[in-house]
């Protein structure tokens, strides 16, 4: 083989290379740094209701508090350090997440720009191959590392019993990617997966949108969104030349990329209900056994100012 041809075989990622990426960690060294962090981090208090991570409109983060959540907004936007895909960024969100109280809600809406059909042409991103061809492109890589760091926070959510729920566009070869895809199916138990077009909830466009996660609360949105009327004359997101190639109307692109406020609301008011649930459920169960630790001592009158307590 040629000095040329085998400098460029051996510059070329292989799939190893994408293998590696399912493991948050790279070294030894680096996994012993975050090990630390995260034992820090699982001792904190955790009085924090939800986590949108991704948030850049703060639609969904608003409609949270609104129905009396306590809720915070991660995202670039406001701050150039918390880009997940660096050290600092990683540790931020850490730090925010391990504040997410049991059974409370991380909502992740990683860019999916680099990921949907729209911008194939430049990522040739496909279901068979989701990490892309373009080895050489800043972007597919900066975009594969973010969807790793992605991955290691829903690993999180499951070990640390907070419900997790993934955003992406139907089109979107995120959930094929190799540390997605083992998060997914490896990490969240159970696995809840719907459609939902957010037209129905005022969006200009379709726009189908596919959630994964383990709120069962899920299901709820589809059913909501099929009683709705959806208005005519909705507009596109892409058009198609005579020579097949997709490119994407930037206006109608920039205006999908945020939720309708009602989407927004019917999601906060779901978790709202599951909180509510699960607080209620905890409060009889240790109403429960008040009564009878106190039933065993024969003094059954002092549960009754426990419980109204509680």
């Amino acid at each position: 083989m040629p000095a040329a041809a085998a400098a460029a075989a051996a510059a070329t990622p292989t799939t190893s290379d994408h293998v590696d990426k399912v493991y948050p960690f790279g070294s030894s060294a680096e996994f012993a740094k975050w090990a630390a962090l995260l034992k820090n981090l699982a001792c904190g208090c955790r009085q924090l209701d939800c986590l949108s991570v991704f948030d850049q409109s703060l639609v969904l983060t608003d409609a949270l508090q609104a129905q009396g959540l306590s809720a915070m907004a991660f995202d670039i936007s406001s701050d150039q350090e918390n880009d997940i895909t660096t050290s600092v960024g990683f540790q931020k969100v850490l730090s925010y997440l391990s504040c997410v109280r049991r059974k409370g809600l991380c909502w992740l809406a990683p860019p999916c720009s680099h990921w949907t059909w729209v911008a194939s042409s430049q990522h040739k991103r496909s279901r068979r191959v989701p990490e892309g061809l373009s080895w050489a492109d800043p972007k597919t890589h900066y975009n594969n590392e973010l969807a790793s760091r992605v991955s290691t926070l829903i690993w999180l959510c499951h070990h640390w019993d907070i419900l997790v729920v993934v955003e992406q566009p139907i089109s979107s070869v995120m959930f094929e990617y190799l540390p997605m895809k083992l998060a997914l199916h490896g990490g969240l138990s159970p696995c809840h997966r719907v459609v939902v077009n957010l037209c129905s909830f005022g969006a200009a466009s379709r726009k189908p949108l596919q959630l994964v996660g383990t709120a069962a609360w899920l299901h709820q949105l589809p059913i909501i969104a099929s009683a709705r009327r959806v208005h005519r004359g909705l507009s596109q997101l892409a058009s198609c030349d005579e020579g097949g190639a997709v490119t994407g109307l930037k206006d109608s692109m920039a205006l999908s990329a945020f939720y309708p406020k009602d989407f927004a609301t019917q999601v906060a008011m779901q978790q709202a209900i599951h909180k509510a649930q699960h607080y209620n459920l905890k409060h009889e169960a240790i109403g429960a056994l008040i009564v009878a630790r106190f039933f065993f001592h024969g003094q059954v009158w002092v549960c009754v100012a426990l419980q109204s307590w509680l």
